[in-house]
């Protein structure tokens, strides 16, 4: 009987820890892109030189879509004050990402500096809402950019930096 109830208490913890598990994770836009370009539509008696350089690319920004970049539904973020110092501010941004039909993902846009490159990656199903967090300096001037956001499927989890 005791084997029982044992066994019985056992899956049962098991059994909650799975449904109140917090599925956590971030998501960085990759830090940097090297990028040869190339030609597809060479004339007729024009050649290419390639260089041995390829360009370096840092990531500028990040920000969130409802279905793919493609389809512009970017998603507005809240924004929340959270520090105040001499030198400037601190905000939090807040994406919630619950999909309203079940096919339609949204996806996090990462944009490079001095290029038109977009990559995107599906945010997993998993999670309902995204944070990033960026600084500006006593001028208002943004210090850094949001390339990185933590995803939860726990509003009440703390997903800071």
């Amino acid at each position: 009987m005791n084997k029982k109830i044992l066994r019985f208490t056992i899956v049962s913890m098991a059994w909650l820890a799975a449904v109140f598990a917090v599925n956590a994770y971030q998501i960085e836009c990759p830090k940097a892109l090297k990028v040869k370009t190339s030609v597809e539509n060479l004339p007729d008696g024009w050649e290419v030189i390639e260089s041995e350089d390829s360009t370096l690319y840092e990531p500028a920004s990040l920000s969130v879509f409802y279905n793919k970049p493609v389809k512009m539904i970017e998603q507005k973020p809240e924004e929340t004050l959270i520090g105040r110092k001499n030198w400037g501010k601190q905000f939090e941004l807040t994406w919630l990402v619950s999909p309203p039909l079940e096919d339609v993902p949204f996806y996090v846009n990462c944009s490079y500096d001095g290029s038109f490159i977009q990559l995107i990656k599906k945010i997993d199903r998993s999670v309902n809402i995204c944070k990033g967090f960026y600084s500006e300096d006593k001028y208002g001037k943004v210090e850094n950019n949001i390339v990185s956001i933590n995803c939860t499927n726990n509003e009440t989890n703390e997903t800071n930096n």
